[in-house]
């Protein structure tokens, strides 16, 4: 059995991971948040669990925000549906009230986004109807 063991350590090799495939920096938008992105979260953080609550209050975040006027940073994803509800999950770039509308119906949820759960919310629409196609807005 050591023999094994050794025979094996002596093959183990180490192998680089390969550098992120950046986009562009001149993709509008999505091209400048993810290079701030890649600097902030993975290459200036000492933490590796690091998410947008650990960011999103720094300046650079922000104007980067404003200067596009986003207001999703995730979603919408709809999930968890049954024949008389539906969930709606998204993430905003900060603390945000939430409101799904739902037609036909005027069917509404809220909910509210914070840094607890890293502005990530889930609102859920109940009484829709069994075979009955919807349209929603945020």
């Amino acid at each position: 059995m050591m023999r094994l063991v050794l025979l094996l350590g002596a093959f183990t090799l180490s192998l680089p991971a390969k550098d992120m495939i950046r986009t562009s920096a001149y993709v509008p938008i999505w091209g400048e948040l993810e290079e701030y992105l890649a600097q902030e979260l993975l290459f200036k953080q000492k933490n590796l669990d690091a998410g947008l609550a650990d960011i999103n209050q720094k300046p650079g975040f922000k104007a980067l925000i404003k200067k596009h006027g986003i207001k999703l940073f995730g979603g919408p994803v709809i999930g968890k549906v049954s024949p008389t509800s539906a969930v709606v999950w998204l993430r905003t770039p900060d603390s945000a009230e939430v409101k799904v509308v739902a037609q036909p119906g005027n069917i509404t949820g809220t909910a509210r986004t914070s840094k607890a759960r890293d502005f990530t919310t889930e609102v859920e629409l109940k009484g829709l109807k069994p075979w009955t196609q919807y349209s929603y807005t945020l």
